[in-house]
């Protein structure tokens, strides 16, 4: 999204929008926030504020879901400052007696919506192992594990993220 800032022309960055949104709606949000900052940039003060009031509407009024970064410097201009998600302390799963019979080793990797309490939902594996590390690897994290939440203005919002458990055999 920071192609909004390397458009040297207004229209650029409407192409660009069209075009991010057509390939991932659900990123509105970070568009609207790219955008901003791109508004901000170019000194086209009015129609940014527009988008600020867009922004607080959409944190007021729904329960959005980040699906990548937000543009942080434009939500500091709105006075909602933007913190990312903050993993746990993280309590790894123990390798199961199938991964270690076959000296498995390497990493899962999972995506899941961090919500608004912290907890993991909605895990899924992007990257398998092995059947029996990858079910344990999905138990630890939506049993276990508490991220403490991304905010914008201090109000917990959902994300969705990456989490990698890695399996190294002693």
């Amino acid at each position: 999204m920071e192609a909004y800032r390397r458009g040297p022309r207004p229209e650029i960055c409407g192409l660009i929008e069209s075009l991010w949104l057509d390939q991932c709606p659900e990123c509105e949000f970070e568009v609207r926030t790219e955008k901003g900052a791109t508004l901000l940039a170019l000194g086209r003060n009015e129609e940014a504020a527009v988008l600020r009031s867009e922004v607080e509407a959409c944190l007021q009024s729904t329960d959005i879901l980040l699906v990548g970064e937000p543009n942080a410097e434009f939500l500091e201009a709105c006075g909602l400052p933007y913190l990312q998600a903050q993993p746990p302390q993280q309590k790894l799963p123990k390798y199961t007696r199938e991964g270690a019979a076959k000296k498995v080793q390497g990493s899962v990797l999972m995506e899941g919506v961090i919500e608004r309490d912290g907890r993991v939902r909605e895990l899924t594996i992007l990257k398998p192992l092995e059947q029996s590390l990858d079910s344990r690897s999905l138990e630890v994290v939506g049993k276990d594990w508490r991220f403490r939440p991304a905010t914008i203005g201090g109000r917990p919002v959902r994300q969705r993220a990456r989490m990698e458990i890695n399996y190294r055999l002693k």
